[in-house]
């Protein structure tokens, strides 16, 4: 009887893709961006994690032209991924330390093991996830989820029904430009308690 050959994959063979994978997701997040106005001039503009920074800075602080001065939905959302970033890129890159910025250019090459493919995968998708809401949050959309836990019911997610009928986990904190509600308990908070709320869910002020 004739057995035929089949060929398997091993973590070794994944490991490359998967750094690749990561690698270009945080050059996404990373790079300067290059941009064209109105009148098609071409310019460059700081990484969206900087310009996420700047512009949660000029709200905080009452300087400059804020993307986010008439959107404090926005802004609450803003604070919260920030302080997700800095906090999952520090326990990605633990025992290593320093700047969230330095800490992503450095994860690539940080000497993974070939069982390490799959989480580094994850990774990659967690951080296009950033870049995903980082321009949609610079372009000042109408409706955004908060990942923090509610201060009244400590519910951190709810399930859903979606479009397509199917059972689907989310954040149980969704804000926007008239109120911030919890999902799970039905809190309301309004735009003057904006502030309050971030604190409370843990949500420091930029530096």
């Amino acid at each position: 009887m004739e057995v035929e050959n089949m060929s398997v994959t091993t973590d070794a063979e994944y490991l490359p893709a998967a750094i690749t994978a990561l690698d270009d997701a945080i050059h996404d997040l990373i790079k300067v961006q290059t941009m064209r106005d109105a009148d098609g001039q071409v310019y460059t503009a700081p990484n969206l994690y900087v310009q996420l920074k700047t512009a949660l800075h000029g709200q905080q602080s009452g300087e400059g032209k804020s993307a986010f001065r008439s959107r404090p939905s926005v802004w609450i959302a803003g604070l919260d991924l920030v302080e997700r970033i800095e906090r999952t890129v520090a326990e990605w890159a633990a025992p290593h330390r320093g700047h969230t910025l330095s800490l992503l250019a450095d994860l690539p090459h940080m000497g993974w093991r070939p069982q390490d493919s799959s989480e580094l995968q994850k990774w990659a998708l967690t951080i296009r996830g950033w870049v995903k809401t980082i321009n949609n949050l610079l372009d000042g959309v109408s409706e955004v989820e908060v990942t923090g836990a509610c201060p009244q019911c400590e519910a951190k997610t709810v399930w859903r029904r979606d479009d397509l009928d199917e059972n689907v986990k989310q954040p149980a904190l969704l804000v926007t430009a008239q109120e911030a509600r919890c999902l799970s308990c039905g809190t309301v908070w309004p735009p003057t308690s904006f502030e309050l709320l971030a604190a409370a869910i843990g949500c420091a002020k930029v530096a």
